[in-house]
């Protein structure tokens, strides 16, 4: 488990990202903002941040994600070399 203090610089807000939301496959509606940290894209769905990364390795495709104030995570490996792991990922946001 992580320290909330070596978390905070990891997800904080650095570069403004609304340009990589047109590559996720999802309507735009619900994300109102997204932000790259260091390693870790952010968006705001809603009322809640959302913050994951994706990955993508000879036909293996992963997501982990978490809301930070909620406590709550998910973590996604899928055999596939379509977008399935992030777009079920968010969907579960």
């Amino acid at each position: 488990i992580m320290p909330k203090e070596a978390l905070s610089p990891l997800i904080t807000p650095t570069i403004n990202a609304n340009k990589s939301l047109e590559f996720l496959d999802m309507p735009r509606a619900p994300i109102q903002e997204a932000w790259y940290g260091l390693g870790w894209l952010m968006m705001n769905i809603g009322s809640e941040k959302v913050v994951y990364h994706t990955g993508y390795l000879n036909g293996v495709r992963n997501f982990i994600g978490f809301m930070p104030n909620q406590k709550i995570g998910i973590v996604l490996l899928a055999n596939s070399e379509r977008k399935v792991a992030s777009k079920l990922g968010l969907e579960f946001f």
